[in-house]
């Protein structure tokens, strides 16, 4: 018997996400942000944040930006964020 956890989470209702290593970036107002499967932390200041992505990076620019939580998995920062760019490596 094949095991497809792709059919199995769609069966449940849940998003192939959850497995797999796709970035995701969830912002709420200006002052929090979520980001899971990040691969790395490249600079980190109260200014700007930069994060290490599967092809590319995110820069968080702002005031008082800060890590909240941070797994192997997740990341949430806090803070008045300014912008938000995304780099992808070609």
């Amino acid at each position: 018997m094949k095991y497809h956890p792709e059919k199995i989470l769609h069966h449940l209702g849940i998003p192939e996400e959850v497995i797999s290593e796709v970035p995701i970036f969830e912002m709420q107002k200006f002052n929090w942000s979520h980001i899971t499967n990040y691969k790395n932390i490249i600079e980190l200041t109260e200014e700007r944040i930069r994060i290490a992505v599967e092809d590319g990076e995110y820069t968080i620019e702002g005031r008082n930006l800060s890590i909240r939580k941070a797994n192997f998995r997740e990341l949430v920062i806090q803070g008045w964020i300014r912008e938000l760019s995304l780099k992808r490596n070609i």
